[in-house]
């Protein structure tokens, strides 16, 4: 088989199937999961049955790996004792032994070398066992690498859980002066946070300079500042607190470290682990941030308010995330509009567990303060908001470029509110010409009760109904649900699936 399209057309056709494995699995984990098998088996029937596209299908299927097990399949496990091959061996706490003939070793070394040049991230939902990390010196050796396993690698994302600082100098042979991005998540262990500042060191000292984003989840010291302020190549800083018991705050100093990353794009902060002196150290350095286009901040709504709400216009800031740890400032929508004139899509969330005082209560006319701004992306949850289903025609109105709502406001929870299903899904069939996704609680019963058959013609391109489960009603006898489907089908011509 020969495809007559040109083979860079055809490479971005299988990039449609590439594999995501640094997405958790949201929502269905069953579907997400069929989804990536369902990719795997396509790229292999495109690897077999299109020489020409042999290579492109590779690259796409060991992109991104869980795993460097897999290389060695590339050649035959040892079924007797003298050929050639790898196994693992259980005892004295397990380890690989490798045994490759002379007359292999010329013909392997640029089959394997071949194969660790398309492996561009790798993800270790914990950190690598014995099985995995006493791997890498054999493929090392047998690849004829001098130092650098993978020498294309783009990310890694590790997982750790009771982990020795020591055991971060088995990850030498992985990172590569090409690293951009890192992904560190842990539970709140001391010893996990100084493994996690041993391993931006290590990284920081085999000459690294191309990191650009990196993410940290867990138990947040000055020494996790220290280490990513030398990384003065970082576009995208993300730094979240998982809170302690008794947490020492960051002072002042140590967000002072961080004036050194002045080219960043995108940044999140937990203030809930800063001291007041640090959150107007933070005011100061993000106010002096040009380049700045994201920003997420989490934790209580005066600290919140004084580090971008006090005295600050951000320009250029494209898209703000908050999520609030205390109940909302009644001034929440007016201070949004005139500090980020040049917003696109924001994100507000409110912890569940934290109720405001019966008296506040947004009106959608407070949301269309921002009105003049060209919104793409509105995510309001938990928000002490009065809504009804029928002003989701004037938000779609309003914002003829709005591709996702996220709206759970806080009668959800609290008494179980849910829009009308049937009124909201055909105005927004009709309205939402640039419409891809939407979560709210619905209520079905009204697009279920009859057969719908006339409906308005479609313009919304909408992908994904992902439903809030606690609130949304869905009758299940068979029979309605096939109306329900039907609607639907007729409702959005694009529609694939919901969840």
């Amino acid at each position: 088989m020969h495809p007559a399209t040109h083979p860079d057309i055809w490479s971005d056709i299988l990039q449609y199937f590439r594999l995501s494995l640094a997405e958790p699995l949201k929502f269905s984990q069953e579907s997400v999961a069929a989804d990536r098998s369902l990719s795997k088996q396509t790229l292999f029937s495109v690897a077999l049955t299109c020489s020409s596209l042999f290579n492109p299908a590779l690259d796409e299927l060991w992109r991104s790996l869980t795993t460097l097990e897999y290389v060695t399949r590339i050649y035959d496990i040892p079924a007797e004792p003298g050929s050639s091959g790898s196994a693992f061996k259980y005892e004295e706490g397990g380890y690989w032994i490798s045994n490759v003939a002379p007359d292999q070793k010329e013909t392997l070394a640029p089959r394997l070398q071949s194969y660790l040049r398309r492996i561009h991230f790798l993800h270790f939902k914990e950190f690598p066992s014995a099985r995995e990390y006493t791997l890498w010196p054999i493929l090392l050796v047998l690849s004829g690498s001098q130092c650098h396993l993978r020498p294309n690698l783009k990310g890694l994302s590790l997982f750790l859980k009771n982990v020795p600082p020591t055991m971060v100098y088995q990850l030498s042979s992985l990172i590569s002066p090409s690293i951009e991005t890192l992904d560190i998540d842990h539970r709140n262990e001391v010893e996990n946070e100084k493994f996690a500042i041993v391993l931006l060191n290590l990284i920081r000292g085999l000459g690294t300079t191309s990191l650009r984003e990196l993410t940290y989840r867990g138990a947040t010291s000055p020494g996790i500042f220290e280490e990513a302020r030398h990384f003065h190549s970082l576009c995208k800083l993300n730094i979240k607190n998982h809170t302690k018991p008794n947490p020492s705050l960051l002072e002042a100093p140590d967000i002072e470290r961080l004036r050194y990353l002045s080219h960043l794009t995108c940044l999140s902060l937990d203030t809930r682990s800063f001291s007041w002196d640090a959150i107007e150290v933070a005011r100061q350095w993000l106010g002096s941030m040009e380049t700045l286009y994201e920003l997420g901040l989490e934790g209580r709504w005066d600290d919140i308010h004084h580090c971008i709400f006090k005295r600050l216009t951000f320009h250029n800031i494209r898209h703000l995330r908050l999520c609030l740890t205390s109940p909302v400032g009644e001034n929440l929508f007016h201070l949004v509009s005139p500090t980020f004139p040049a917003l696109q899509e924001f994100f507000i969330r409110v912890q569940w567990n934290i109720r405001g005082g019966s008296s506040l209560r947004f009106r959608v006319s407070d949301i269309m303060g921002l009105k003049a701004h060209p919104i793409k992306k509105i995510a309001l949850s938990n928000i002490p908001l009065l809504v009804s289903s029928e002003d989701i025609p004037l938000l779609l109105a309003t914002w003829p470029l709005l591709e996702s709502i996220i709206l759970v406001p806080d009668e959800t929870v609290k008494s179980g509110f849910a829009f009308d299903a049937k009124f909201v899904l055909v105005q927004a069939s009709r309205l939402g010409t640039r419409l891809k996704s939407m979560l709210m609680p619905f209520d079905f019963t009204s697009l279920t009760a009859t057969q719908t058959t006339s409906l308005p013609p479609s313009h919304s391109p909408l992908q994904q109904l992902t439903l809030f489960l606690f609130n949304t009603v869905i009758p299940r006898a068979g029979r309605i649900n096939k109306n329900l489907l039907l609607t639907l089908s007729l409702s959005f011509l694009d529609w694939p699936a919901s969840t």
